[in-house]
């Protein structure tokens, strides 16, 4: 053997080695994030460092940052780490699988931000918008009283099957526009409303006036008919979208949200232009049966109504039309809420595994761990190179 060159099993040999190793594992620990990385994976969790210097194992500086954004997870939620940490305690496994599902949807939607009304993006879209099909269901099933067997008598055939075909239309419209749409979570607001209310009220009261008087020519029926509808139109002004970046907490939001849509049910469809498909299909029925009752009673003078026009609208008809609207009108608007479609997409996210129940504890929780951090109303993963080691790009 040439002998220049060290005997590996010489002590000079040995520091050489040694020296090298450090000098690479201290490049890999350079970083604030990979010191932090260490101290949690070793330091936290009472294990021992020592195998980084397995050159085996680790043979560069980019095998090193590799292990220390795997061990990230399983030493946040070591269960070594239980009885100092209060509230829930969640499997190293199941985190790790519910993070890495964070981090993919996050990366799918282009966005470093993980936020709860963007989880239902992830579900299929005919379980997405199975709220809102049971919606239109609905009101398609209070146009039945109306009648597939009544006289159609009045104007337009109300009550008549082509009219049930043309809501039915309109119901395939409002599910596609469901579809595609992805609501931001909207609060209670009277800031700049009050000029909005006049708005819509000199301009959706006089049509809606005009349209109904021309069809019964009695001031004081349509009355009873349009009042009700100014009612729904003016409710919904006192609503908009929330600002996250001013949020307390995602959970703010969360209530915020569900708040308006218990305190005013059943005025999204009334809310935005985008959802007239939705307002035809649940207050058409209501509308037709009043026009029904109206056009019976209300024949101009030398015209005689036929036999059968007797007895067109019965209270049966009032109550099931009256019950199957409302009850469209309030399932379509929890539907296309941020936090009806957040309910959702939880329960089936929690179902398919991806997720827990227990959601919103568990993202309190990896905040409060340091494997989310929280900005306003939004999330984010802490470190993007352990969402990125989460969710490869």
């Amino acid at each position: 053997p040439d002998p220049r060159t060290p005997d590996p099993r010489t002590p000079d040999a040995d520091r050489a080695a040694r020296a090298a190793r450090a000098r690479v594992l201290g490049e890999a620990l350079a970083t604030p994030l990979m010191a932090s990385l260490a101290r949690k994976a070793y330091s936290d969790t009472g294990r021992d460092p020592a195998e980084l210097l397995d050159s085996h194992r680790f043979p560069d500086r980019a095998a090193i940052e590799a292990h220390l954004l795997d061990q990230f997870v399983p030493a946040t939620y070591d269960t070594s780490l239980a009885a100092a940490s209060p509230g829930r305690h969640w499997a190293a496994g199941d985190a790790h699988r519910w993070l890495s599902f964070l981090a993919r949807h996050a990366r799918a939607l282009g966005s470093p931000e993980v936020t709860w009304w963007s989880l239902p993006r992830a579900l299929p879209w005919p379980v997405r918008c199975a709220p809102v099909i049971a919606a239109m269901a609905m009101g398609l099933v209070a146009l039945a009283p109306v009648g597939y067997d009544r006289p159609a008598e009045g104007p337009l055939g109300i009550g008549s099957l082509p009219l049930f075909v043309v809501v039915a239309l309109f119901g395939v419209v409002a599910v596609v526009d469901a579809a595609l749409d992805s609501p931001r979570p909207w609060t209670l607001t009277a800031r700049g409303r009050l000029p909005l209310l006049l708005w819509r009220a000199v301009t959706v009261a006089p049509v809606a006036l005009f349209v109904v008087l021309a069809a019964t020519l009695d001031l004081r029926a349509s009355l009873y008919a349009v009042v009700p509808l100014i009612l729904l139109v003016g409710g919904a002004v006192w609503q908009g979208t929330a600002d996250h970046a001013l949020a307390r907490s995602p959970r703010a939001l969360l209530r915020a949200d569900r708040r308006t849509v218990w305190t005013l049910p059943g005025t999204r469809a009334v809310a935005e232009p985008r959802r007239a498909a939705a307002a035809v299909v649940c207050l058409l029925p209501p509308l037709a049966l009043f026009l029904g009752e109206q056009v019976k009673t209300y024949y101009p003078p030398r015209v005689t109504p036929p036999s059968h026009g007797e007895g067109l609208v019965t209270g049966r008809d009032w109550l099931s039309v009256s019950l199957g609207s409302a009850a469209a009108l309030f399932l379509y608007g929890f539907a296309v809420s941020a936090w009806g479609k957040f309910t959702i997409a939880r329960l089936w996210l929690a179902v398919t595994g991806r997720l827990p129940w227990r959601l919103m504890e568990f993202l309190d929780d990896a905040c409060q761990r340091g494997a989310l951090r929280q900005s306003g109303g939004v999330l984010s993963f802490r470190h993007r190179a352990l969402q990125d080691r989460l969710a490869p790009p």
